[in-house]
């Protein structure tokens, strides 16, 4: 299995832990901290907060979505392209966001399913606050807990699918990265210090906004962005598109093609054509990325220091 396939696999089963965190806030803790605020009381009893709830629930299931496995790279990508934001997003950046997303989709789908846990609250006023119309048997906690569970792995589930089958998704893909006749390619490109390298005739959007260049990710994730390189766009129009991918400097290159879209001839001359464009430009456009990023983090810690040190006190100065 592709080791980055195992890695955001694995990223989606610990959002397990805020999700199961927030739902056990939302459903035991929330309603202690209720009896403790008693006029918030009749608000959070209001048809209008399950409204809410419900909105609240499907804002953070999409967030926890869209920053999680597959899909996370093109939020990375999206964020980064946000000019408004104080600081430049990371990876670790959009897995805090997914697990703070986790968290209150559980937290707000709590009440949801624990209603008579409000009912039941007393907070010892003069006059009984008025119950909600006509009794209701309430389900169990766990049963709804193992509903929600399913409900939100469906919807990942499906949606992957969706993603997968769409044009040079990943379901329509094969690697093609063991051919002899690509053995050239390997060996110009195995030495980089990369492993992703991306050429797409399309993207999610049914639109190339990239149609020169080829678009690649060094293994550690120290850049923040995505490095592009210039390539010939002669194959572009028939069909060509492909990514490459790989877990460390040392393996081979995986080259994923959709084979009903990207005819073999011409996919073989772009990777010939590409290849020692990208093993001569690549290494430099590295270095002053990284060197580039070494010197914004200089000036943000630099920044850092002068806000944070002790300044004389502006009011000494005036005089008596």
């Amino acid at each position: 299995m592709d080791p980055l396939f195992k890695a955001q696999a694995f990223g989606m089963l610990l959002l397990w832990i805020p999700l199961l965190a927030g739902f056990f806030v939302g459903r035991w803790v929330y309603p202690k901290l209720l009896r403790l605020l008693p006029a918030v009381l009749p608000l959070a009893r209001s048809r209008s907060s399950t409204f809410m709830t419900l909105v609240n629930v499907t804002l953070f299931a999409t967030a926890m979505v869209l920053t999680t496995g597959m899909l996370a790279a093109k939020t990375l990508v999206w964020l980064q392209g946000l000019t408004f934001l104080p600081v430049t997003p990371t990876a670790n950046w959009v897995r805090a966001l997914s697990w703070l997303a986790a968290f209150f989709c559980g937290y707000h789908a709590a009440p949801l399913f624990g209603r008579a846990a409000l009912e039941n609250i007393d907070v010892h006023e003069p006059a009984p606050l008025p119950a909600l119309p006509g009794p209701r048997k309430q389900p169990s906690s766990w049963w709804v807990l193992v509903m929600l569970c399913f409900i939100l792995a469906a919807g990942g589930g499906l949606a992957a699918v969706a993603i997968g089958l769409q044009k040079e998704g990943f379901l329509r893909t094969s690697d093609v990265g063991d051919l002899a006749e690509l053995a050239s390619v390997q060996e110009q490109l195995r030495p980089l210090e990369a492993c992703g390298i991306e050429y797409k005739r399309w993207d999610a959007k049914g639109r190339n906004r990239y149609p020169k260049a080829v678009s690649m990710q060094d293994c550690d994730s120290n850049t923040h962005g995505i490095l592009r390189i210039e390539v010939p766009q002669t194959w572009l129009e028939q069909g060509v598109g492909f990514t490459m991918q790989r877990g460390s400097t040392s393996e081979p290159w995986e080259i994923l093609v959709d084979k009903d879209e990207v005819p073999f001839p011409a996919l073989k001359e772009a990777l010939e054509t590409f290849a020692p464009i990208i093993a001569a430009e690549y290494p430099d456009k590295l270095r002053q990325e990284l060197k580039s990023e070494a010197a914004y983090r200089r000036n943000l810690e630099e920044y850092r220091r002068q806000r944070d040190a002790p300044k004389p006190s502006a009011k000494s100065s005036y005089p008596e």
